[in-house]
């Protein structure tokens, strides 16, 4: 090459690299700023982001990948896993979002909002020891995050410390007074602390604060309820489902309440929408099934209880209900096994119990019978019906004296009963359980 090109070689290089530089400085200040404005909105306050699921992970996440285009880090792969996490969150799509949450660790293991989601699904999952480890790690590096010490509080709460649980939603409500979901936590410690009419006005505060979250409508609904106030209750209920008209638990309590309030066509239709807005619930199918036994409509009962069994098989409830049925049905084979898988479920729940030993003298196995509905009068106390199924029980088998005994007993219990049909000759078989 002439000596005379050299110098030139050398401008264009060093322009070309100029260039270069200039780019990569460009690019390097487009990047963090795509980062900075990633980072506030997965930071956002709690006054606009209650729950990690409020959190706008989408824009979050198209941000954090431009800037992992121009400027790639590990870091910024684990917050665009993070969002990915939230993302499946918000579809109620668990199992991706624990995926996701892995990989985030794996890439940003010190970041924060990974550590706050894995906190979340820690407790979510009721897996404690976990949910503490981070926390701490967190109180540790900022003791004031609003959204560390509303975790923390709730797993508190879910300990049972309700001082410190009261002590860390306190800490955030100094600095964060108009966040509604921090009242409604405040609710549930005093509830926890039994200061009912203070857990009454956090959620009233809660609900004025948020105007979008049912969440303090649905305690405060429930609390109302529980005192006896159903009136208020359905007014409670019906101002959540106005505010959601998607949320089932709504139209449930609402039902419920009315069902209370002698509104049984009220209720039902109130079941119905519950139903609609969420075809593998159980409670409304059970809620609706007891309806129908109040209508005599054992057909539809059984129709729904057996739905109700299939959606959630782990509910006892919904086969103790069904084992009632089949009892009335005269299906007592049938309803040994609903009975039985109830008591597998709950083994201290006495209605199923008392059930059982009912079906059971229906077969003719009248030890075992007997065996059920002692352990059902052990169970619940106040209950006279195990009692009066086994003083049948004693008569059919001759002994009269352990039958009037047990009618005593019965008696006992429920003062008011009338027993003379009972005690008479031939007298009928007492109810399989206190409630439908």
């Amino acid at each position: 090459m002439p000596r005379t090109t050299l110098p030139i070689v050398a401008f264009v290089l060093a322009l070309g690299g100029a260039a270069w530089l200039g780019h990569r400085t460009h690019d390097a200040h487009e990047a963090k700023a795509k980062l900075a404005e990633a980072a506030l909105l997965l930071d956002a306050p709690l006054e606009r982001a209650p729950a990690l699921e409020d959190l706008r992970a989408t824009e979050a996440r198209n941000l954090l990948q431009a800037a992992q285009a121009l400027t790639p880090s590990p870091a910024t792969a684990g917050l665009i896993e993070l969002t990915r996490a939230l993302e499946a969150l918000q579809h109620t799509r668990a199992s991706d979002a624990s995926a996701a949450l892995t990989r985030a660790l794996r890439l940003a293991p010190q970041a924060r909002p990974v550590l706050l989601l894995s906190a979340e699904l820690a407790l979510r999952a009721h897996e404690h020891a976990a949910a503490e480890r981070v926390l701490t790690q967190l109180l540790a590096a900022d003791g004031d995050a609003p959204r560390t010490l509303l975790l923390a509080s709730d797993l508190a709460r879910e300990q049972g410390a309700a001082d410190r649980a009261l002590a860390l939603i306190t800490r955030a409500l100094v600095k964060h007074p108009d966040a509604g979901v921090l009242h409604e936590r405040l609710g549930l410690v005093h509830e926890l602390l039994g200061d009912q009419n203070d857990a009454r006005a956090d959620y009233q505060t809660a609900a004025r604060l948020d105007r979008h979250s049912t969440a303090p409508l649905l305690r405060l609904g429930k609390l109302q309820r529980e005192s006896g106030d159903l009136p208020g209750a359905i007014l409670t209920f019906r101002a959540a489902a106005e505010r959601d008209p998607s949320e089932p638990e709504a139209w449930l309590g609402s039902g419920v309440c009315r069902q209370e309030n002698g509104d049984l066509q009220g209720a039902r239709a109130d079941f119905e929408q519950a139903q609609l807005l969420d075809l593998m619930r159980a409670e409304p199918l059970i809620a609706l099934g007891d309806l129908d036994l109040r209508d005599h409509d054992t057909t539809s009962a059984l129709r729904r209880y057996r739905a109700a069994t299939r959606l959630a098989p782990q509910n006892a409830s919904a086969w103790l209900k069904l084992g009632n049925t089949l009892v009335r049905t005269q299906a007592q084979v049938q309803a040994v096994n609903a009975f039985h898988k109830a008591i597998e479920l709950a083994p201290d729940l006495a209605q199923a119990h008392n059930g059982l030993g009912a079906a059971l003298h229906a077969l003719g196995e009248d030890a075992l019978a007997a065996t059920e509905l002692g352990a059902a009068a052990t169970l619940d106390l106040h209950d006279p019906n195990p009692l009066l199924n086994l003083a049948l029980l004693r008569r059919h088998s001759g002994d009269e004296a352990g039958a009037q005994l047990a009618f005593a007993q019965a008696k006992a219990r429920a003062p008011g009963l009338e027993l003379a049909g009972l005690m008479a000759s031939g007298g009928r078989r007492a109810s399989a359980a206190r409630h439908p």
